[in-house]
């Protein structure tokens, strides 16, 4: 019995190295199993999933696990009430490999904005996932209204947990809130910041029913200042200028101006360096302005200008013969709007002849007012000679500051006429009359007969073709329009057809880069030859290994050699990245030259 133990405490700490391999044979084997074929899960939800209010954009997701073997066609988003579109959709893959097992996700991601509060119902979306049909649960969600800006409050500093009212608001002010029938009125709009901001848009703009309006020109970087509001400093962008000129008395409401703005916030940890960026929206309050109306007892002449004007009046030439064209310009100019102004009462004597004036008009803007200035040129021609007083030329307009009635004048303007070179007293014989001059010559007759020069313009082959071109272009020029249209919004197509192009690029660029280390051209060539297959499947180049490439192309019946020298170089590429100044400058012209030969070879195959 003492023989048998001994000769067992022998073979036991024999056996010990085969026990120690059984874990690693049992990791292996799990790792060996292919992984079972999971079929894709779809769902739908918005970010943030709560706290969803009228200033600030949220998200729409529709997302779908395991979809790396599967062809996804995004679905089309249907009108939700209440909810404008500002962006999207936005595609984006991941792709990652866990215990054996690879899942890739595909996400579309909307940038939606609620116009108004209340509860917000998205119905279900049919996302297509190769034949198969596939429908995500309808969501519904609250939305709040914005909470009215507090310009210096408490918040206003915060960009941790998103952008508060305080920090970014919008105002509209009117110069005056009481004004005139016919007074230029200005309004300014200025956006108020502590945050970075960028791309503003206008959502809605009020329409001004009852006023003339004349846009100013603003430049907001150049005219940006600093302003402090209940304690806090904001920076202010004037971003748009209107002259307001009301036609007509009463009380009218401007409504608010809404405009949607990007804004850059800051990193919510020491590693977050660059922030994020959100969208939100911000409106001004409503404007009213009173109008009265003009008081009685307007002068004769006056038309309806309101401002504050001077007149000047001025002759070419003050000497000129009879039947001699001499041009008055008459000149109002001031602040105010001269839009729908006639010109001044002119009535000259019965010894010149007036011909109807040209008119020219400029508008411009200067210290926040409104300047105008009309010019009236007047052609007369004298008809007998002497001395001509031209009568004086008055102005009437309204002056909103004194609220009185004003009349602009000029001083009487002179002109000396001579007599004509033509005779005026030529004899006349008794009982017969004297031709002064003559005014037809007869048309020396044709001698032959008349004919037809040729075929008439309608007859010509070109005026056929002319007048049909169009019925056949512009049918022709629509069908062409509608076929770009759709190709261009089909993602997947765009980046299907520029596949190659994108990937030559990036060649002839590494062949740029021949003379060059080994790194920065092997790295180019592996981008070119990853990025020509995720834009044909329509992915994104992360994550896209060679297992994932050669799947890709298998899929797509390319010839296994064909699959196999494209795995080829990009492996020697890799190597060269990793292991530079391995090879030459030959070596790297033939890795170049097998990846151009490689892509011609996959364009075919498509």
């Amino acid at each position: 019995m003492r023989g048998k133990r001994a000769a067992g405490a022998r073979r036991g700490p024999a056996l010990q190295p085969w026990l120690a391999l059984v874990p690693w044979l049992l990791v292996f084997a799990t790792l060996s199993t292919p992984a079972r074929a999971q079929s894709p899960q779809v769902k739908a939800f918005v970010s943030p999933s709560q706290g969803i209010t009228t200033e600030r954009a949220f998200k729409l997701v529709v997302q779908v696990e395991d979809a790396g073997r599967h062809q996804v066609t995004p679905p089309s988003l249907p009108q939700i009430p209440n909810v404008a579109v500002i962006g999207g959709p936005n595609t984006n893959s991941s792709f990652t490999w866990t215990n054996g097992r690879s899942t890739a996700t595909y996400q579309l991601t909307w940038l939606l904005l609620a116009e108004a509060p209340g509860t917000v119902e998205v119905p279900a979306l049919d996302l297509r996932i190769d034949s198969t049909v596939v429908r995500t649960a309808p969501l519904r969600f609250e939305v709040t209204a914005a909470a009215a800006p507090r310009p210096g409050g408490a918040g206003s500093g915060s960009a941790r947990s998103g952008t508060s009212t305080d920090a970014v608001f919008l105002r509209a002010e009117l110069a005056t809130k009481e004004a005139w029938v016919g007074q230029s009125v200005p309004l300014t709009v200025t956006l108020f910041t502590t945050q970075r901001i960028s791309d503003p848009r206008w959502r809605s703009q009020p329409e001004f029913r009852n006023f003339w309006v004349e846009s100013v020109e603003v430049d907001p970087d150049a005219e940006a200042y600093r302003q402090r509001i209940g304690g806090q400093v904001y920076t202010a962008y004037p971003i748009e200028r209107r002259m307001l000129i009301p036609s007509g008395a009463g009380e009218f409401d401007i409504e608010p101006y809404v405009a949607q703005i990007q804004v850059r916030l800051a990193g919510r940890d020491f590693f977050d360096i660059f922030g994020r960026s959100e969208t939100i929206v911000r409106a001004s309050e409503a404007l009213r302005l009173r109008v009265k109306p003009l008081p009685q007892g307007a002068p004769a002449g006056f038309s309806g200008a309101v401002g504050r004007y001077e007149l000047s009046a001025s002759l070419d030439r003050n000497e000129a013969a009879v039947d001699d064209a001499v041009a008055l310009s008459v000149v109002v100019e001031g602040e105010g709007s001269l839009r729908s102004i006639v010109p001044p009462p002119f009535e000259p004597s019965a010894a010149l002849t007036v011909f109807d004036p040209k008119v020219s008009s400029t508008i411009n803007t200067a210290r926040g007012a409104l300047r105008s200035r009309k010019t009236w040129e007047w052609i007369i021609v004298p008809l007998t000679p002497g001395d001509v007083e031209l009568p004086a030329i008055r102005f009437a307009y309204f002056d909103p500051e004194s609220g009185s009635y004003e009349t602009a004048s000029a001083d009487p303007l002179r002109l000396t006429v001579q007599r004509g070179g033509r005779a005026t007293d030529t004899p006349v014989a008794r009982g017969g009359i004297s031709p002064q001059q003559q005014d037809l010559i007869f048309i020396k007759p044709l001698r032959g007969r008349l004919s037809a020069g040729g075929l008439r313009a309608h007859q010509r082959g070109l005026f056929l073709a002319a007048a049909i071109f169009p019925l056949v272009a512009v049918p022709l020029l629509i069908v062409l329009g509608r076929q770009r249209a759709r190709l261009q919004s089909d993602q997947r197509l765009v980046r299907s057809r520029r596949a190659g192009t994108r990937a030559r690029k990036r060649l002839t660029t590494a062949r740029k880069r021949l003379g060059q280390e080994d790194a920065p051209f092997h790295e180019e060539v592996a981008r070119a030859l990853i990025e020509y297959v995720a834009d044909r499947f329509n992915r994104s180049g992360t994550g896209l290994t060679y297992d994932l490439a050669d799947q890709l192309l298998s899929g797509n019946q390319i010839d296994p050699a064909l699959r196999q020298r494209y795995r080829s170089c990009l492996e020697a590429c890799d190597f060269a990245r990793y292991v530079p100044a391995t090879v030459g400058s030959e070596r790297r012209s033939e890795v170049l030259d097998e990846a151009e030969r490689i892509l011609a070879e996959l364009e075919r195959a498509w």
